[in-house]
């Protein structure tokens, strides 16, 4: 009996030290920058838009900020730098809602002195309701509670992309801040964007409360906006429509 006890107790301690270093490992690394920006000189990527952007939003130093869908995903950071004098992150959703635009514009101002905010808001964003969202959110990460930490810590797909940092850092084989989100095959021309708008026409008839439902949902998102612009005076937002959609 004394000999089971002691090879629970053993089984039991090694897991606690697996466990250790793994959290440790995660910690570290942190691939969502739930934590920190990253260490050990790694260059800081985005490309998983609902597990990162909490953490560059928290975390990353910046003093300007570029949002929206994956419309603003081919914005250059660099130029707007270089060009304006800006410290930007550039904090991309793709095909988000205004209730997405909820969850981390809260981030954005508590941790940060933003002077700038470039905002990028779709046609379709402005006639869904205002509390819609395009996809769940890992609340896990967007909250500051530390017990609900395990489901990032402990996760293996996390684990997986810590290790893929650390072997890119080694190698020497980092891909650029400043390139996250890029689209690297498609030709971008005045063709292209018109023989979108042609193939993706709307052939959709709205009858009368089905238009008035879209026009209160834009008040409701224009009012939601407006919000921000009030409260954060000190900060200038540069709202526009993309042409695209």
């Amino acid at each position: 009996m004394n000999d089971t006890k002691k090879m629970v107790v053993r089984i039991i301690r090694l897991l606690l030290v697996l466990l250790c270093i793994t959290g440790l490992f995660v910690y570290l690394l942190d691939p969502f920058y739930v934590y920190h920006k990253p260490w050990f000189h790694i260059e800081p990527y985005m490309d998983e838009a609902v597990y990162q952007t909490p953490g560059a939003a928290k975390n990353f130093t910046y003093d300007s900020v570029i949002l929206g869908s994956s419309m603003v995903e081919n914005f250059d950071i660099d130029k707007f730098n270089s060009l304006h004098g800006w410290d930007t992150v550039k904090l991309a959703y793709s095909a988000a809602l205004m209730g997405d635009y909820a969850k981390i514009l809260p981030l954005i101002f508590e941790t940060h002195k933003v002077k700038n905010l470039v905002f990028a808001i779709d046609n379709y964003t402005m006639i869904q309701a205002p509390t819609d969202i395009y996809v769940p959110h890992p609340e896990y990460l967007y909250d500051n509670q530390v017990l609900n930490d395990t489901s990032y810590l402990f996760n293996l797909d996390v684990i997986k992309r810590g290790a893929k940092i650390l072997t890119n850092r080694l190698r020497n084989q980092q891909p650029s801040y400043n390139t996250s989100y890029f689209w690297n095959r498609i030709d971008f021309s005045t063709f292209t964007v018109m023989k979108s708008y042609l193939y993706e026409r709307s052939t959709t008839v709205w009858n009368d409360v089905e238009k008035d439902l879209l026009v209160e949902n834009a008040l409701d998102n224009a009012k939601v906006l407006g919000t921000y612009i009030e409260q954060y005076p000190d900060t200038t937002f540069y709202v526009f429509f993309p042409p695209y959609n």
